[in-house]
């Protein structure tokens, strides 16, 4: 299963939840995740196989921006987040800039389970 696969499977999880911002934010990282930032680089780079969602990785990014939020590391981000609502355009690309700018912040997340 490759990363896109493993985000598709954590939407759909998140469906049966109910949880709809984590579903846009899944679906969004599927469609649109590309290479670019280092982020991106480590994501694209998990090892193509079912390991990418056993290992959480969708709940891994979802956490550290998650987090990001939570401690106001991106005011772009904050407003992009839950309760605001953006359009699928503006989230995105608010999440792609904090995979740059904080890539730092946001990489060691990617080491450990949530």
């Amino acid at each position: 299963m490759d990363i896109r696969a493993a985000f598709r499977e954590q939407a759909r999880a998140c469906r049966e939840l109910e949880s709809s911002f984590m579903v846009r934010l899944c679906e969004l990282f599927a469609e649109r995740l590309g290479a670019g930032n280092p982020v991106a680089e480590k994501l694209l780079s998990w090892p193509a196989d079912s390991s990418a969602l056993r290992q959480l990785i969708a709940l891994r990014v979802a956490g550290a921006l998650h987090a990001m939020v939570l401690r106001k590391q991106s005011a772009a981000l904050v407003a992009a987040w839950p309760p605001n609502t953006v359009s699928d355009d503006v989230l995105w690309s608010t999440v792609r800039s904090a995979c740059s700018t904080q890539a730092t912040v946001l990489l060691p997340w990617l080491e450990r389970a949530p």
